[in-house]
């Protein structure tokens, strides 16, 4: 589990270091589908790969971490939820309800298994932190999904050492 689990926080911190070397801080992690269809020769697939990746790579390291646990199932909405946001990335368009939807269910499944796995300090203090950086630059939904997304691998970290 632990180097399936290293692979994919890899996987991910990549691809928002090269998203935030590229075009600066967007306005949600999901924008950067957007950036790369428009600014980079229609690689806006790689956001779906990335999300897609992300999700297939954490669900067994969730699963195998509560094990037995009556919650265990919010780890596989949390991952389906960010399964479905890869899957319907044209959230500017006829997608928008799918994208939402599912970028919705991965946050919430997502902070409540962190809480039910006696982890709520992770996802309150990242987001307490992320306030500031949101505020200045009025990019809530990127700051709030980073939050998210560190505390949640921050979690997973602590469960696995």
């Amino acid at each position: 589990m632990i180097p399936l689990f290293i692979v994919s926080f890899i996987v991910f911190a990549l691809y928002i270091i090269g998203i935030l070397a590229t075009f600066g801080i967007p306005h949600s992690i999901s924008d950067s589908f957007y950036l790369m269809e428009e600014k980079r020769n229609n690689l806006g697939y790689l956001f779906t790969l990335w999300c897609f990746f992300i999700a297939f790579s954490l669900i067994p390291v969730i699963f195998h971490l509560t094990e037995g646990e009556w919650f265990q199932f919010l780890g596989l909405f949390t991952c389906g939820g960010l399964g479905f946001v890869g899957a319907a990335p044209f959230f500017r368009g006829y997608e928008k309800t799918i994208h939402f939807t599912g970028a919705i269910v991965c946050a919430v499944t997502g902070f409540s298994w962190m809480v039910l796995s006696g982890y709520w300090r992770f996802p309150v203090v990242a987001l307490l932190a992320a306030l500031y950086p949101a505020y200045k630059d009025k990019k809530w939904t990127f700051w709030g999904e980073s939050a998210l997304f560190l505390s949640m691998y921050a979690t997973l970290s602590v469960m696995l050492l």
